[in-house]
């Protein structure tokens, strides 16, 4: 079950640090 959830969270991760390289 935690495996799973940082899998979920890993591409959430990505999606954040996407935007914040975008807004920079």
């Amino acid at each position: 079950m935690v495996e799973k959830r940082n899998k979920e969270a890993a591409p959430a991760k990505e999606q954040i640090t996407s935007r914040r390289t975008k807004n920079q």
